[in-house]
């Protein structure tokens, strides 16, 4: 009897040992469940070109809306759809990125994810095309290629863990083949650091490197958005920005000129002046073509 016990013991061990990695058979469990009280709801802005249909989408996000709530009770809540003609934006991320987070600026404080449904034609990693992606600034802008759950989970879950690595082995990847295609599970651990971060602020830059890096990459971010906005020729939102940039790096010799541009075309040529010196001061060689047009200006306006 004893020697049928023990096989009948190791095959169940062999079993649990398979989803040793995963969430998924804890989910039933009424202590893993309390964890995940409260719910929290996130206001989801659907940004859409005409890659998909706006009822699929509306499917699949609630679809992966379930799945979200089930492990770290987090569900998902569309608040609104904006529809975006692309530009030269699809060949580079960053600028789809810069170009979202401007066109919903003056909305930022109703939404929390800005979720982009897009056939991005970027490729990254040594020529892979990538099928999702995230902002690695407020994490908040997130990108989805295919009505897939594991890549809206997996960028989802991104924006909450505030981790750059793909290289770990937290079980949303390809290569966990005991859970097949159901790549959509997280681990323990990394359930742990999403409940840790669910209630975060979107608004607000996380801080996931060390201060003097994410102070940079803060101010790059707000200078890239000013300069959307100065060729938006919306100069009073362009130089908000460009401050708030130079608040945080006030060495930034690029943003100087970029909000000295935005002095110019309001008429302001004395504010203008002031940042074009200290541009220079900084090191920065002003295009000849831009110091004449402010002289001319300047001598008109005296």
């Amino acid at each position: 009897m004893r020697g049928r016990i023990l096989p009948f013991l190791f095959l169940l061990g062999f079993l649990a040992g398979c989803y040793s990695g995963s969430v998924k058979p804890l989910l039933s469990r009424p202590e893993f469940k309390a964890e995940n009280e409260p719910i929290r709801t996130l206001k989801i802005l659907l940004v859409a070109d005409d890659s998909y249909q706006k009822d699929d989408i509306e499917k699949f996000v609630f679809k992966c809306s379930r799945l979200a709530e089930m492990q770290v009770g987090i569900r998902l809540e569309i608040l609104d759809v904006y529809k975006i003609k692309w530009e030269d934006e699809l060949d580079d991320i960053i600028k789809m990125e810069i170009r979202i987070a401007a066109d919903t600026w003056n909305r930022r404080d109703q939404f929390d994810i800005a979720l982009t449904f897009v056939n991005f034609v970027q490729s990254i990693r040594g020529g892979k095309l990538p099928l999702g992606a995230t902002d690695t600034f407020f994490w908040r802008y997130l990108f989805v290629k295919e009505l897939d759950p594991y890549i809206l989970l997996h960028e989802l879950f991104h924006a909450f863990l505030l981790e750059q690595d793909h290289s770990g082995s937290w079980v949303m990847r390809e290569s966990r083949s005991p859970y097949g295609s159901e790549w959509y599970w997280l681990t323990p651990e990394d359930r742990r650091k999403v409940l840790r971060n669910k209630w975060r602020d979107f608004n607000v830059m996380p801080s996931t490197e060390q201060e003097e890096e994410k102070r940079s990459k803060e101010s790059w971010f707000y200078y890239r958005m000013g300069r959307a906005y100065l060729q938006r020729r919306d100069f009073e939102q362009a130089i908000l920005l460009l401050n708030k940039s130079l608040e945080i790096n006030p060495k930034s010799a690029e943003a100087y000129v970029s909000r000295g541009r935005g002095y110019y075309f309001r008429g302001e040529y004395d504010k203008s002046w002031e940042d074009v010196k200290r541009a220079q001061d900084l090191g920065y060689k002003i295009p000849a073509e831009f110091l004449d047009d402010l002289r001319r200006a300047s001598d008109r306006n005296y």
